[in-house]
């Protein structure tokens, strides 16, 4: 009885390991797929998650390049005071 309940927890253990693990690859997947938009390069706040063509001028949509953030903690150069 003892040796059933220890398989069936091995069992369990491994089943939640392994959904676990595919399931956070498919989420990383969605993700980097709709982290691109797109913009009219005329009307920088029509934006869209496809290509296609802007509703004001027709022109067609760019994908946006994100923009690196700037790390808020670096340190910026200390001003010469002068007295």
């Amino acid at each position: 009885m003892k040796k059933s309940i220890l398989v069936l927890m091995l069992v369990m253990a491994s089943a939640t390991t392994i959904f676990a693990q595919t399931k956070k690859d498919s989420t990383a997947k969605k993700t980097a797929m709709s982290a691109t938009k797109y913009s009219c390069p005329m009307h920088p706040k029509e934006m869209s998650d496809k290509p296609g063509k802007c509703a004001i001028c027709k022109m067609d949509m760019v994908a946006v390049k994100k923009k690196a953030h700037k790390d808020s903690t670096a340190k910026k150069p200390m001003m010469d005071m002068k007295m």
